[in-house]
């Protein structure tokens, strides 16, 4: 029924889920089946151990909003940019971990709560700083619902200093901590 609808749209099944790739504006959804438990969360099927495990998206929704009004919506904004230059510098790195790295981001400090996207150069250039500063880590704790965010790959290399990078007035873009050769980097590039 899809596919009949969504004629230019890649849809495929990967294990559980049904991902809809929309291609005029790069949007992607994935549907999976799950089943709600009394307390909220919601279980769902893992082919990959053959169990089921527990997702907590409402905890995680609820601590997205609240930073997003808390920050003038610009950490919502920043994670949209982050995803963006994650898919253009083919870093390995899920949403929510990103989510959960600008909530911890918008957490440290509140200068940039009320900042217009004019600063987003600042505000990029302590992210990043913020991120060289992180310990390596085999996981996080989701915003909200403080499940475990795998990392997906773990190195010892540590990013380089994003030096003169409030200085610029041009776009860039910027690759976030891993890329699909497993590098942790923060390097800029300028068009």
């Amino acid at each position: 029924m899809l596919k009949a609808r969504y004629t230019n749209t890649d849809i495929r099944v990967d294990q559980c889920v049904v991902r809809v790739q929309f291609t005029s504006n790069k949007f992607k959804f994935e549907v999976q089946p799950a089943f709600e438990n009394a307390d909220g969360s919601f279980d769902y099927p893992s082919t990959v151990g053959e169990t089921w495990k527990t997702t907590k998206p409402r905890e995680e929704i609820s601590a997205t909003k609240e930073c997003s009004d808390r920050t003038s919506k610009n950490s919502r904004h920043f994670a949209r940019m982050a995803r963006s230059w994650k898919n253009a510098n083919g870093v390995v790195m899920g949403g929510l971990l990103i989510d959960t790295l600008v909530h911890r981001f918008f957490s440290t400090a509140d200068e940039h709560d009320s900042a217009g996207t004019g600063s987003f150069g600042l505000m990029a250039r302590d992210f990043f700083e913020f991120l060289k500063d992180e310990p390596d880590k085999d996981y996080y704790l989701a915003l909200g619902s403080h499940q475990r965010v795998k990392v997906k790959r773990v190195s010892k290399r540590r990013p380089r200093k994003p030096s003169n990078f409030a200085t610029k007035r041009s776009p860039m873009k910027v690759s976030l901590l891993q890329t699909r050769s497993g590098e942790r980097s923060s390097a800029l590039q300028y068009p």
